[in-house]
């Protein structure tokens, strides 16, 4: 089962467990959820404005330490062969690559690495509840990845720090409501609208989201080629002639 069809099956299994959650009977507090955990074990006496920061930090360095295990899960032959599974699995597989086995290690991966986000978060936010298992949240995914830029890892932590401080910043009463004269448009209210009409944008308008910006930039630059060959010949085209 690939493409479509696993979206949407694992969107409904992620949607029946979240439901099971917002049942008292669930064992797990239904739709208060879970809080109360917003200390480290041992460190009691230790001052919650110094807590927030270490876990900042924690953060940051969850980052780093997940942007650099994926560049090297992306570089190399093991990132040539996800590459190729992606654009023709069938020829992968025939040229002898293990296809199931890279799939595997990819979707284990991803779920240590969403599992640490995790554990990194409940602490911070001081509560959690079964809406954090909504659809929803996995279709912010695909969200951030659009909106930061496809196909590059540092798209994907662009657009996820960008919506999440735009949403902060419309959810969280900041934006000025809209007068139209005929209604007036509550931020708070259409923010989910406003977040699906720029991913159908970006979608449409600019595929590379903004990690496209950098793309621009990378190209405006002059190539450093030190007056290296340029063409098929020696000395067909130096690098003053490229300026000139």
């Amino acid at each position: 089962m690939t493409g479509v069809y696993l979206s949407i099956l694992t969107q409904a299994m992620t949607l029946a467990l979240s439901l099971w959650l917002f049942q008292n009977d669930s064992g797990l507090r239904g739709n208060n959820g879970l809080s109360g955990l917003q200390n480290l074990p041992g460190a009691d006496a230790v001052p919650q404005a110094d807590l927030s920061v270490w876990f900042f930090w924690a953060s940051a360095a969850a980052l780093a330490l997940g942007y650099a295990f994926c560049h090297w899960m992306v570089s190399g032959t093991f990132g040539n062969v996800l590459r190729g599974i992606r654009d023709d699995e069938a020829r992968v597989r025939f040229l002898g690559y293990p296809v199931e086995g890279f799939k595997l290690f990819v979707l284990t991966a991803t779920a240590v690495i969403a599992g640490l986000a995790g554990a990194i978060y409940y602490p911070q936010a001081g509560i959690i509840n079964p809406a954090e298992l909504s659809p929803i949240a996995s279709v912010y995914l695909a969200v951030w990845v659009a909106i930061g830029g496809r196909g590059r890892l540092y798209g994907a932590v662009i657009g996820a720090a960008f919506v999440s401080l735009v949403s902060s910043w419309f959810t969280g009463g900041r934006a000025p409501d809209l007068p139209l004269g005929f209604s007036t448009v509550k931020w708070v209210d259409w923010w989910l609208v406003l977040l699906g009409l720029s991913f159908v944008a970006v979608t449409i308008l600019a595929p590379r989201g903004n990690g496209g910006l950098f793309d621009l930039w990378e190209n405006r630059r002059p190539p450093a080629r030190h007056g290296a060959d340029l063409g098929p010949g020696p000395g067909s085209l130096r690098e003053k002639e490229a300026e000139a």
